[in-house]
């Protein structure tokens, strides 16, 4: 089947082709790359100080990722001498999350095991989840899917585990890009689909956006050009909602790529610029060479 999207990107995201990330974003995008920290149902600071930094990591990490990793530097700092381990655990996922948006991949990975030793060792299952999801978003990245479906599973169990349900449709979002990477469209839309009715559910927007573009391009991949262009807006107006700059960067790429392959090429050029411009408010080299190339 002749597949019309560029490799590579959700994040978120996935972090590419729309990660979270998440995540994101990653993500690319494609992919929510998971950002969702300090949540007291499933893990707890052992210092209200160290909870706020991370809000405030958490609020620009989508937007301005450099910007979150400095404020979670400054707080690792902070924290080697105090003894809490334990709110250590975060800030390490924080600053994997603000590499993976930039795709400076090596740097995320590093990070994210540090926060999965951590946890792993301390006994804190979400973000034992949270960096199996966003390691697999490192090799869905770098088109390495074997691995990135191994590592999605495997927090999906670990989400259900804990019953997390939020991250346990993001996880499946995820798991449902692999299959549309590998030309599997009938599980990719299954897992889609799931994703999709959790998420409209619990009304979170980022996981909608997430979802919605990775439908369109479903259905693009199966000739349905209306449902298509619904899904491509769809995703767009809830990325708006939650201006997440690295998703939508993502979202426009893939619009573009549409019109491009339907031969309308000013509303392809129109999408590759809004992409471009979104890429480089968030500073992702890899996000932003592909609305170039277009």
């Amino acid at each position: 089947m002749f597949r019309f999207a560029l490799p590579a990107f959700v994040l978120l995201l996935l972090l590419a082709g729309s990660v979270y990330v998440y995540f994101f974003l990653p993500v690319n995008d494609f992919t929510d790359i998971h950002a969702q920290t300090g949540r007291e149902k499933f893990f707890s600071f052992e210092s209200g100080e160290n909870k706020e930094y991370l809000t405030k990591a958490n609020q620009v990490v989508i937007t301005h990722p450099a910007v979150a990793r400095d404020i979670s530097m400054e707080r690792l700092s902070a924290l080697e001498k105090s003894g809490k381990d334990k709110d250590k655990i975060p800030f390490y996922h924080m600053i994997g999350v603000s590499y993976l948006y930039q795709a400076q991949y090596n740097n995320a990975i590093k990070e994210f095991y540090k926060s999965m030793e951590l946890a792993l060792e301390l006994n804190e299952p979400l973000f034992l989840a949270h960096a199996h999801h966003n390691i697999g978003l490192v090799n869905l990245f770098s088109e390495k899917y074997k691995d990135a479906i191994d590592f999605f599973f495997k927090s999906l169990e670990i989400y259900e585990q804990i019953n997390d349900t939020i991250n346990m449709y993001t996880a499946m979002n995820s798991i449902g890009r692999i299959y549309y990477e590998i030309n599997d469209l009938g599980k990719a839309y299954s897992f889609y689909a799931k994703a999709w009715d959790g998420f409209l559910r619990y009304r979170y927007e980022l996981g909608i956006s997430s979802v919605a573009n990775h439908k369109a391009m479903y259905y693009q991949a199966v000739g349905e050009p209306d449902s298509t262009i619904h899904y491509f807006n769809q995703a767009i107006l809830y990325g708006k909602k939650v201006e997440s700059n690295f998703n939508l960067s993502d979202i426009y790429l893939e619009k573009g790529n549409f019109y491009f392959h339907t031969g309308n090429f000013s509303r392809a050029i129109s999408n590759y610029r809004i992409s471009d411009s979104l890429a480089q408010v968030v500073n992702s080299p890899r996000q932003a060479c592909y609305p170039k190339l277009g």
